[in-house]
C-alpha cells in the first residue's frame, strides 16, 4: 500500500511505501469507526502516525498523510470458483423449475 505525505514547511510531497522501523513494504492503514487512524506495518506491527520528510526533516503527521493506492483484492480460490458456478447452476435450475411450473403445470 502507497501514502503520500505532503510537508507543510517545504510542500515536499513524499510518498510512503516501507516502514520506519524494519524497511520492509508491508504497511497497511488502520481504520477505526471515526476514519483513518495511522498506518501499522504487517510484518513488525510497528504503528506509526507521522513520518520525517525527505526535504527538510520536519514531522508530516496524520492528518497530512492520505492513501494513493490500495492493493487490489485477492483472487478467489479454486474451491470458491467451483463453488459460484454450482450455485450459478443452481439458481438456473430453480429459475427453469419455476417458469416450468409457471407456464406448462395445469
Amino acid at each position: 500500500m502507497k501514502f503520500k505525505a505532503t510537508c507543510k514547511t517545504c510542500e515536499t510531497a513524499n510518498t510512503v511505501i516501507a516502514c520506519p522501523n524494519c524497511s520492509q513494504q508491508k504497511i497497511k492503514d488502520v481504520t477505526k469507526e471515526t476514519g483513518f487512524a495511522g498506518i501499522q506495518c504487517s510484518n513488525c506491527f510497528h504503528s506509526f502516525s507521522s513520518v520525517k520528510c525527505g526535504g527538510c526533516q520536519s514531522t508530516i503527521y496524520l492528518k497530512d498523510i492520505g492513501v494513493i493506492e490500495k492493493p487490489p483484492p485477492p483472487k478467489p480460490t479454486p474451491l470458491e470458483t467451483v463453488l459460484l458456478v454450482w450455485l450459478g447452476f443452481f439458481v438456473m435450475l430453480a429459475f427453469a423449475f419455476l417458469f416450468f411450473k409457471a407456464f406448462f403445470s395445469s
